[in-house]
Parts: structure tokens; sequence; C-alpha cells
């Protein structure tokens, strides 16, 4: 292995030398992160003989050597051993920005190495290939792998694999893409935004009939895009497997945008749940290609590049026609111009998500939120068909003077409400009272009491 690490130091200088020359040159590139040999770099290059994989795994840690380069051989009989060991090394214990402590860090290389056992065990049960290729996944801002199937010496250059993903070598692991996907001439400079999955799981498009041979070597699902549309001027992916991204390069607005179009999917019938911050992944894309991504905890732990089996009781998927989703984003659109209306659609898919994870009291709060909001719309709507002057309807409007006890029983005098709704109603605000004033819990009957009422609201006002 003393060929291929001096190779690959060799290789590293030369690409360091010509992005400097670019530099001078005024010419700025931004290297992917898949692709960062810039130092401080440490490479760790594992090579498997038997079923011709090499992986190779680049850090960036200041405490350690720029160019230190490590080669090692394993045999398949002591390939958990040795990436065991590989874990236990201390050049993983060094903080990282977006990684709170070594442990996590660990985690996010525990997980690489389980796919790369995957890949290891599918190339034990296939003909060799005798095509080089690189695969390459960013763990980190600072951290990354390339899963080489080959040698990558036989690369001419380490850079004719800087900034591309080898879309042909993907797609002979991953089930047969259809005549939509316009690969062939995939020219558009790649967007900038965020991705982030769908849970639960979608499928978007004709479901896949997989052969056994499919099913026994666990094919490699490409995230192939689904679809592609505007919103709100930016472009809007759907990968076939239930990721979706946006052209929004503020995680905030990102996390709005990508919740309005949740909330409109929910009231529509399809079930999803609120995207945070936390859940967001960085991404380049454009309308044809999912070109490079980082994988976000939820990611990992949903197996999203594995394929979905429809009978599997344990990750239920619903699939969801291409039409009618970019029908309900064009919805979506069109609703969020009403800025109060768009808050609390977002408001009622929070609510939502918080009662699939049984979390009562969050979800009741939220789905009151609602409650009183439409009682002040229908409190003014009265106002308003009244003729009430501008200086009597701010009196009545002000919450210290007017509480929603007192709206509700002008309401109920005034027949805007018939008597079963102002119980109803009456029931819920005292309930919430109690959650808010005195600590307490509302169980599961109160909650989704509350909920439905909340849901019925928005479904109303949304027109859905």
């Amino acid at each position: 292995m003393v060929e291929i690490t001096a190779w690959l130091k060799e290789q590293i200088v030369l690409e360091r030398k010509g992005y400097d020359e670019n530099r001078k040159k005024g010419v700025d590139i931004e290297l992917p992160k898949t692709c960062n040999f810039l130092p401080p770099c440490q490479v760790l290059l594992l090579f498997f003989p038997e079923v011709n994989i090499q992986y190779l795994i680049c850090t960036h840690n200041p405490d350690y050597d720029d160019l230190q380069i490590t080669s090692k051989q394993i045999a398949l009989n002591c390939t958990v051993e040795e990436l065991d060991r590989f874990l236990s090394s201390s050049i993983w214990e060094y903080a990282i920005p977006e990684v709170n402590n070594v442990e996590s860090l660990k985690l996010v290389l525990e997980k690489a190495f389980i796919s790369l056992l995957k890949e290891i065990k599918n190339e034990i049960f296939t003909a060799p290939t005798y095509v080089d290729s690189a695969q390459k996944t960013s763990l980190t801002k600072t951290i990354f792998v390339w899963t080489i199937k080959g040698n990558l010496t036989n690369f001419k250059k380490l850079s004719d694999h800087i900034g591309k993903i080898d879309v042909e070598a993907l797609s002979k692991t991953s089930f047969p893409t259809g005549k939509d996907l316009r690969l062939e001439n995939d020219s558009q400079p790649p967007v900038k935004g965020y991705i982030a999955l769908f849970l639960p799981h979608i499928w978007v498009g004709e479901f896949p009939r997989r052969t056994f041979k499919q099913k026994a070597l666990s094919a490699f699902l490409f995230p192939w895009i689904a679809l592609d549309q505007k919103y709100k001027n930016r472009i809007v992916i759907i990968t076939r497997n239930g990721i979706i991204g946006i052209g929004e390069k503020n995680s905030g607005k990102a996390v709005k945008f990508l919740n309005e179009i949740m909330a409109v999917l929910l009231l529509s019938g399809i079930e999803t749940t609120a995207i945070t911050e936390s859940d967001l992944g960085e991404a380049e894309f454009t309308p044809s290609m999912l070109k490079s991504w980082s994988i976000t905890d939820k990611m990992s732990n949903s197996n999203y590049l594995e394929y979905p089996e429809l009978d599997d009781s344990e990750k239920p998927i619903t699939i969801v026609e291409k039409e009618t989703i970019c029908k309900l984003i064009d919805k979506a659109e069109r609703l969020s111009i009403d800025g109060t209306l768009s808050d609390y659609l977002i408001f009622l898919l929070q609510a939502h998500t918080h009662k699939r994870n049984s979390e009562f009291t969050q979800c009741f709060i939220l789905s009151w939120l609602i409650i009183e909001k439409n009682i002040s719309w229908q409190w003014e709507n009265f106002l308003r068909e009244e003729g009430i002057t501008r200086r009597r309807k701010d009196k009545l409007t002000n919450p210290t003077y007017w509480t929603i006890d007192f709206v509700l029983e002008a309401l109920a005098l005034n027949k805007c409400i018939s008597q079963n709704e102002y119980e109803n109603l009456m029931a819920l605000k005292n309930r919430r009272n109690d959650i808010i004033h005195s600590g307490e819990t509302p169980n599961n009957q109160e909650t989704n009491s509350c909920y439905a009422l909340a849901h019925q609201i928005i479904k109303e006002r949304s027109g859905l």
C-alpha cells in the first residue's frame, strides 16, 4: 500500500497547487465538502482486496500533521474488528462545530461503517466490476468519505472526481429510473439550499416492484428527482423516496416555506409532520439532479437510501401521485399570501406532530391557539357586520377589557355560535387554564377533541 499512499499524497499536493494558482489569477473556486483536501488534511485509506473496494476517509483535524496519510489492507474476516479499532482511535477526539461531543462524532462514523459493511456484503455475492468509480458522502462539515469500487490509482488524477457525481456508476446499483429524469443534459448550475425528509415516508410516483435479486442485494436507492417546480420564486424538488428540497439559503425561511407546503399536504389527507432547523441538511441541486447533500439524523435513522416495502408494518409508506403534490404546492403558495393564515397553518402542523408523538400538552396549547384566533375572527366579523365605529371596535377587541370569556358570551347571546359550540369552547378554555396555570396534563381524548376542532377551523378557512 506504500505505492497508493505516495500517489495519493502527490495528487493532493498537485490539486492544492492548481487551487493556489487559480486563486492568484483571481479565480475563487469553492470546493465541494466531499472534495476538500486543503490543509490541515489527514487521510485514512482502507483497502478490501477480496471485494475490490477502497474506502477513503478525509478529516481536517488541526491537532494532527497535514498530509498524514495512512493506508491499511483488511481481510474480510477481520473487517468488523479492524473498523472497531479505527473507531477507538484518538484522531476522532476533537471538537467540530456541528457535533456536540466525541460520542456523537463516533456515532456518525459508526453509521458510515455500517453502510460500508452493507456495500461489502453486496459485493461478495455479485460478479466483480472492473469500472473504477467513487461514491462520495459528507459526514460532517470537515469529514467526508469516498467509497471506491476498483482502484483509486487508476484515476488519471484526483481531480477527475472532484466536484463530480458518478451518476452512471450509482445508477447501476439503483432501480431503473424511467424516462422523465432528464439526466442526459443536466447542464444547469446547481442551486444551494436545504433538504428534509418526509415523515412518515412517502413515495412519489409509481412504486417499484423489485426482483428477488434486487431485494437480496439491498440495491442502493439513489434519490432521483420525481418533480420540480417553483415556490415563491425558489426551486422546490422532491425525490421519489420522499426528500424535499428548496433553493433557499436562509435556514429559517427554508423551514417556514417547507412547513407551509407540509401543512397543506396534511390538510389534504397526506400524513406529514413539521420540519425543524435540526432536520435540515445542506444540499446542492438542479431541477433534474440532487448533486450533493448532508445526511441528517432523521435520514440516518430512517435508512432513507434503502428501498421501502409496501408490506413493511414497521415503516409504512404512502404513495402519492406527482400531479397531486404539484397542485398542493401551488395551493400552499396561494394560501401563504395571507401571512396570518400561513402562521396558523404551521401551528396546526406542529400541533399534529406533537399529537403523533403523544406530547399532549404541546398539542393542546397549539390547537387552542388556533381556536382562540378563530373566536377573534368571528368577533371581528360580527363587529364589522354591525357597523361598529372604529373607536368602539378598538375597545371591544382590547383583551384588557374584553377577555375571551366576554367574547364567547357575546357571540352566544347574538346567536353567532350555537349553545353546543358555546359549551364546548368554554370547556376547552377552562381546560386550557388548568394546563397553563395549574400545570395539569390533558389526556388523549381531550387533546384529540381540541386538535380536531383546530383542524376543522383551518381546513375551512383554507378551503381545502
